[in-house]
């Protein structure tokens, strides 16, 4: 499972939205540039100042590397409906402080990563990879 492997890359240190894209790169075989999870330093804790979770920053990130654009918005609104549906916010400082709620950050990167995986799933991405290896 995504959420699995995405859990287990946050307890190695990745930040929450790191461990959303290292998990994609394993399950899926995709190749991400190293340089991506360097840049997904500059959205850890909230983009730093506790707004938009970094985790479903990282399962945007994912939906526009692998789709479309079209299909990456449909997926990155479907994805943040989900959760703002779930945890009735999609901000870093509320899910912090409510705890209690909603759980440890470990629980919201498993839901996230539960949730990209789901949607990817959904969108026929393994069979679009799969047609691309062929040629």
């Amino acid at each position: 499972d995504l959420k699995d492997l995405a859990v287990y890359y946050y307890s190695r240190g990745y930040n929450c939205s790191q461990c959303i894209l290292k998990a994609f790169e394993d399950k899926f075989s995709y190749t991400v540039d190293p340089i991506l999870y360097k840049t997904l330093n500059a959205v850890n804790t909230g983009f730093g100042v506790g707004s938009i979770c970094s985790a479903l920053a990282g399962g945007v990130m994912i939906f526009g590397l692998i789709f479309d654009e079209i299909t990456a918005q449909k997926a990155r609104l479907r994805l943040l409906a989900s959760f703002d549906s779930y945890y009735n916010t999609l901000n870093c400082s509320a899910l912090s402080n409510k705890r209690t709620v909603h759980g440890s950050c470990e629980k919201i990167i498993s839901y996230t990563a539960a949730s990209v995986e789901s949607i990817i799933l959904e969108t026929d991405f393994l069979k679009q990879q799969q047609a691309d290896i062929s040629y």
